[in-house]
């Protein structure tokens, strides 16, 4: 028999149960919980859950960090080229 429980709380249930657990262990797992829950709920709700304080501990949230940085970087750059290319010749070349 399957409970019928919201996927809200079984998201916040795993939240609180983090927390019992030893401190050390907290962020990686915090952060796991995160990123599995990513591909069922929408980023507002997750990090309404778990606080990316309780994150920034792991040492693989660093690396995480470090590439999100280096897409924005490499999106930013793109658009400046397209700006130019489109400025330069009013039609973007085909």
């Amino acid at each position: 028999m399957r409970h019928h429980i919201a996927d809200e709380e079984v998201l916040a249930e795993c939240a609180r149960r983090v927390e019992e657990l030893p401190t050390q262990m907290q962020p990686d797992l915090y952060l796991g919980l995160a990123i599995f829950s990513s591909l069922r709920f929408a980023r507002e709700l997750i990090l309404k859950m778990i606080e990316v304080s309780k994150m920034e501990a792991s040492p693989l949230f660093d690396g995480i960090r470090d590439k999100w940085i280096k897409e924005r970087d490499t999106k930013r750059m793109g658009r400046g080229h397209y700006r130019r290319l489109k400025g330069k010749h009013r039609v973007l070349p085909g």
